[in-house]
């Protein structure tokens, strides 16, 4: 991808003013690796078209890691669906999982009796979930057709790696029923990692999961984008939501060990919302 940057001290020169995917606004941001909002204090990785759907096509097959059974995900998936789900839209109902990846949440969601359909960019993801019993499509959801509204529509890990989230945010506003939200799971990243990341593009795939990660929330410019697509947060309490990979080379455990203490000092943390349209 062309989004590389020459080590040293970030670039401080504007470009010309572009819309920041969070909070929508027109801003001039600096020049380099990571792009600013000077509004909302927005942090992403730009990225063209073509770029992404290269990275998608090459990431999001049969071999992706993510798509590995994952009993930690699956624990917190069947934690957070009795008590905030069930409780908010009680089964049975209509679940859309965007992203659905192996499958593991649409699984619990049938155990609590809901009526869960999946949708994927990978045709991987959609055969694996078929494969469990699932009823799973890959497909554009901005353009996908569906029959009926949805009481509930889950993003597990997804926001952070779309271009134009606030459309898929919109779009699944559009799909919901009258008593319908939409949960995400999203991982959040203070300054100290962004930073970092930006003066050593190197470390950006350790400590943003970049480029596969192209947006880096913070609670503020998250509010923005959920605000911007015409909804009212709840903030749930969060926590990893996966297995920490704890194998391999020893320098992938170092890095791994490093990004964990970065984190901590940075205060990155995942955020859990539901989102009620207004």
């Amino acid at each position: 991808m062309s989004t590389g940057a020459p080590v040293g001290s970030p670039v401080v020169v504007l470009q010309p003013a572009t819309s920041c995917p969070a909070c929508g606004v027109d801003c001039r941001r600096p020049t380099g690796f990571i792009a600013f909002c000077d509004r909302c204090g927005h942090r992403w990785l730009p990225t063209s078209e073509e770029e992404q759907e290269a990275l998608e096509s090459g990431t999001y097959t049969h071999d992706y890691a993510g798509y590995r059974p994952d009993p930690k995900f699956i624990d917190t998936a069947t934690r957070v669906t009795g008590s905030e789900f069930a409780t908010r839209v009680p089964p049975p109902g209509r679940v859309l999982d965007v992203g659905c990846g192996a499958g593991d949440f649409m699984g619990v969601a049938k155990q609590f009796g809901y009526a869960v359909e999946g949708i994927d960019i990978s045709e991987a993801s959609a055969e694996i979930c078929r494969s469990r019993g699932h009823d799973a499509r890959s497909g554009n959801f901005l353009t996908e057709e569906f029959s009926g509204a949805f009481d509930l529509i889950t993003m597990w890990d997804v926001v952070e790696h779309l271009r134009d989230p606030a459309s898929f945010l919109e779009r699944a506003r559009s799909l919901l029923s009258k008593r319908g939200v939409v949960f995400a799971k999203i991982p959040g990243f203070g300054d100290l990692s962004v930073a970092m990341s930006n003066f050593w593009p190197r470390t950006a795939g350790t400590l943003l999961g970049a480029p596969s990660h192209v947006q880096y929330f913070d609670k503020e410019s998250l509010s923005a984008l959920l605000s911007r697509a015409g909804f009212s947060t709840e903030w749930l309490d969060g926590g990893a939501a996966r297995s920490r990979l704890t194998d391999g080379p020893l320098r992938k455990r170092l890095a791994r060990k490093a990004k964990q203490l970065i984190g901590n000092l940075s205060g990155d943390a995942n955020f859990y919302v539901v989102a009620r349209p207004r």
